[in-house]
This record gives C-alpha cells, structure tokens and sequence, in this order.
C-alpha cells in the first residue's frame, strides 16, 4: 500500500532532529514522504547484487543544513531484512546550482566531478520497526548553502536475505528526480532508468549546540464528542538535541478557543540524544467548537522547533484522528492498494456504550478512482467484521468529497477497540481512494487487514492523516435506528462549489419528499429544507466561511456532499 499523490503543504514541518553528535537534516523532511521503494535503494535481496543511482536534492530541502557535511543515511520502513544482508555501499556528493536533475543515464558520465564521500559495509537492518541508518563520512563535506546537491551511490551486494527492505520515499509523478538500476549480477550495469521516487536522505553536520531542545510530536485527538465521551490525555515527545544532557526541561501545554486548558511537566533529565514522551494530566473539554493545542518548551539555540500546535473539535456526535479542520479544499493525497484489495481502518474507543450508524471518509481526488467499488466496514479487536455498508461504485462527483457510508447500527462496548475504515476492491487500473492529508507523526494510528476480516497488519510508514471520521446515533444527528442503507437515494450536484453567497442544488429525483440538510463541522444544523426537487438555488447569505455537508435524506437513505464557503 503507498500513497501515490503528491503533497504540496503539510500540518507540522520538523525540518530536522538534533542528535548527539550530528544534526541531521532530513531531505525532504519526513512529514513529506508520501510513497515507499524497496527498487532504489538497496534492500538486501540477491535481485540487488548491485545497485546505482543518482538524484538530485533541491536546495528549498537543505536550508537547515550547515556547511559541513559529516554523515549520511537513510530512513527506512517497518518492512525489513528477514536475515543478515550486507554489501560495501559508496557514496558521492556534488555541490550544484541546478534547480533539477540533469546527470542523464550514464553512471560513467553522471558521477564525473563527484567527490567520494564514504565507502564502506553497509548492513542492511533487521525486524520490525520503522528505523534509520547513517553512515558517519571518514572526513567532512563542504557544502555550499543554498546550493542543491547531487547524490550517487553504488552498493555491492555479499550476503543477502529472501525479502525485501523498504524505504520511505518522496514521489512526484511530474518530476524526475533521479537514475538508478539494480541487477542480480555483477559487473554493474552502467545505464541507468530514471525514476520519479526518490529515497528520504538524511544528510548529517556536526552539533555543537549545549542548549537545544525539541518538542517533535504531538498527540491529541482530532475530534473529540459529547456523545462518546470527552476525557483524553494529551502526549507529545520532547527530543535533546544537545551534546550534554539536559536537567529540569519543563514542558507546557496551553489550550485556547472554544476551551481552555493550561498544564506544564517537568522532564528530570534526559540523555543528550535521547527523547522521551510525557503525559499531561487528563484533559475533559465540554463545550463545542474549535480549540488550538500547543505545547512549548523554553527558548534555546535553535526556537524554531520549540513548540508544536495542534487543532481539535468538540463535536456533538462525530470522533476522528485527524485534526478539526481536516476537511481540506482537495484530497490531492490518497492511500490504497493499488489494483488489489483490502481494507484500511483507523482505531477508535468509547468511554460508554456506543451506537455506530455511519462514517464519513473522503475519497481522494484521482480520477483513476472513478469506476473503483469502495465501501464502509466495521470490525472488532478480534477480526470479526461488524457491519459493511452497501457499496459505492466512484463516479467523478464523488471525487474530492466527504461521502456518508451507512451501517446496520453497531453497539461500541465501553472501552473496548474497534476498527472503523474502507474497504476497496481489487480493480484496474490501480487506484488509491482514501483521502489523506499529511501528519507529522502517523505510524500508529492505522492497520490493513484482508478484506474478507482476519489479522491486522500495523501501517508503520506515516503516509499521513486518514480522511476517516465515525459517527453514533446521537439527540443531534438526523441518523436513526432504521437508517440502514446507503442506497444512493439520488444524483446530488453543488455549483459552484467553492461558492461564496449562493449555490445551486440539482437533484434527480423525481420524488418530492426529499429533505436537504446543511451541517457545519461540528454536526450543527445551519440550515433545513423539506420537499426538495428538480434545482434549486439556496441563498447562504449569513453563513460564515468553513467546510459544510449538505445531506439530501428520503425515508431511511441519504447522500452527503462537501460545501466550501468562501
């Protein structure tokens, strides 16, 4: 599963992480990597007997780096080695002004003029869990700031395992970043394919800094409800990055907007290099509306990783994991299996007994979608599925929108794990339908499972916030008991959409008893219309900027659309 769409912005940018003995600069920053590769780097299988390539860096990734360059390395995803794997891996560094890649496909040619940086054994890592490796450089590069680099790397496979290493990677279809080839035998080959994915590279420098800390991520619900129970306790994990231990690192949390909340931790002490998770005591929000969260700590050598903001919602009847303003103007990022199947759910508890009627999950604007079965499903901490909704064949209007599966109403025992996603099914050509946005920090929040149930398997790799957003029966929603099925009770257009005053609502439904309700991101009602039909033309006069649902109803089925008001 990867995620095939190329992000443009991203929640919370960690542009690097200080270390003990270098500060390593991750290029592009980690938060971006939005695909994997186990073909461009060398992944310990004999089919990488040899490996080459070639990339570009772009200077906009390597502004945080010093002009020493001291180590080099890689990040790499829970997918690893199953047995001892090594080969010799070079590595070559060039200074450039280029703004893209041009070495062309010859090795011979495209490393001429490149300093050797490293060469040396190179053990491809074992188990289970997401790591990096780097390799620290015999003496130091000097880089120029400002510049891009060019990057070559040779690897020679002498001992291999039977799968494959998977690295987190950065792609963009429209960009060509790189050459590269493996081969099962030797002598390397010395004509190169260019390819449009590129490995994460962290480029090291060395670290001086005596007083540098950071808070690196935050964690917090995105969507918290009244319904289902509002206590929640807040982390976040505060890196050193000095070369010296660090004492009495006090940690503060502030909470502003709809509610308030203020909390502070003290870390005793902590390892120079070392990172460590701390609690704050439990926080109870009451009333709806958005909040921000930040958590800070005290200015040191470096303040631009000293605090890390996140928003939340308090809504009546609606939890997520994603942040509260998640609904974004397009899902240009999607996450899918391609031409397979399976199902993608995102873990969710109750504080009470629960009643699950439906989910929200936006699909992803790739048109490679339309035609692609997708539907809702639920499933117990056993692998047991609960409850699917009826399926939804994507059509073009449903790309870039929220759009409401149903369920045969599922009880949430009090405290117990349940799953909530989207199932796809296997189809071509490949496709990736469920929306995402990036996130800092995502490799726990979501699992796979095969889509007739069974074992979960953990997404390691942070391809982002999942557009997944479960919704219980509740005195402030329109969803009751009966409302079971997701039949598609009528075609519903928005035009515009973005609007800003007006919009026109095109139903084909010859039938008059359809009801169109207008909600905000709350699950407020702003707006009721009874008896809609044919087109009409709604006046949202009044009606503040923000992302709204428009759900047309008739008896026990309905549609929802996303409104964007500007």
């Amino acid at each position: 599963m990867k995620k095939i769409f190329f992000i443009g912005s991203f929640f919370i940018s960690i542009a690097f992480f200080n270390a003990q003995v270098n500060i390593v600069t991750t290029a592009p920053s980690a938060s971006l990597a939005n695909g994997t590769t186990g073909l461009r780097a060398p992944n310990g299988n004999a089919s990488h007997t040899s490996v080459r390539a070639c990339y570009h860096v772009p200077a906009s990734e390597l502004s945080a780096l010093s002009s020493s360059i001291a180590s080099f390395g890689f990040v790499l995803t829970g997918t690893l080695a199953n047995a001892p794997a090594n080969g010799t891996l070079t590595v070559y560094l060039q200074n450039t002004s280029a703004s893209s890649y041009t070495l062309g496909t010859s090795w011979s040619t495209a490393t001429v003029g490149m300093t050797q940086v490293f060469s040396g054994v190179y053990n491809i890592p074992q188990g289970s869990s997401p790591t990096v490796v780097d390799f620290q450089l015999p003496s130091n590069f000097v880089y120029t700031p400002g510049n891009a680099l060019n990057l070559a790397y040779e690897y020679v496979g002498g001992q291999f395992a039977s799968n494959f290493a998977v690295y987190s990677a950065f792609t963009n279809s429209a960009i060509t970043c790189g050459a590269t080839n493996a081969s099962a035998t030797l002598p390397a080959v010395n004509t190169l394919s260019t390819t449009t994915f590129r490995p994460l590279f962290r480029f090291g420098s060395p670290n001086s800094f005596t007083n540098e800390t950071a808070v690196i991520i935050l964690n917090a619900p995105g969507k918290v409800s009244q319904q289902t129970g509002l206590t929640h306790t807040i982390s976040a994990t505060i890196f050193n990055g000095s070369n010296i231990t660090k004492n009495n690192i006090n940690v503060d949390l502030n909470i502003v907007g709809s509610n308030a909340f203020t909390a502070a931790v003290n870390v005793p002490s902590l390892a120079a290099g070392a990172s460590t998770t701390v609690l704050f005591p439990s926080y109870n929000p009451t009333v709806l509306g958005i909040s921000q969260i930040v958590v800070s700590i005290a200015n040191d050598q470096n303040n631009g990783n000293n605090q890390a903001s996140f928003t939340q919602s308090v809504t009546c009847d609606v939890i997520a994991t994603g942040p509260a303003s998640f609904a974004p103007t397009s899902y240009s990022s999607g996450v899918g299996f391609g031409t397979g199947s399976g199902v993608i759910y995102s873990k969710f508890r109750t504080a009470a007994n629960q009643t699950l009627t439906s989910v929200n999950i936006g699909i992803s604007s790739g048109v490679s979608n339309v035609g692609r079965t997708v539907y809702g499903v639920v499933c117990n901490s056993l692998g047991i599925i609960q409850s699917t909704s009826n399926p939804l064949v994507i059509s073009n209007l449903d790309l870039d929108q929220f759009f409401t599966f149903n369920f045969t109403p599922v009880t949430f025992l009090a405290g117990d794990l349940y799953y909530v996603g989207l199932a796809q099914t296997a189809g071509s050509p490949a496709c990736y339908p469920l929306g995402a946005t990036p996130a800092p920090n995502a490799t726990t929040l979501y699992v796979t499972q095969p889509i007739a149930g069974g074992g979960f398997t953990s997404l390691n790799t942070n391809l982002g916030y999942f557009a997944i957003e479960p919704r219980f029966m509740s005195p402030c929603n329109s969803v009751g008991v009966n409302e079971i099925n997701n039949d598609a009770v009528t075609n519903l257009v928005l035009q515009p959409n973005p609007t800003k005053d007006k919009v026109s609502i095109r139903v084909s439904h010859a039938d008059k008893t359809l009801t169109l309700e207008i909600r905000n991101m709350l699950g407020q009602l702003v707006m009721l219309k009874q008896n809609i039909e044919g087109q009409n033309e709604i006046d949202l006069l009044g009606m503040k900027s923000g992302v709204y649902f428009v759900t047309l109803t008739k008896d026990k089925t309905r549609v929802t659309q996303k409104l964007i008001v500007e």
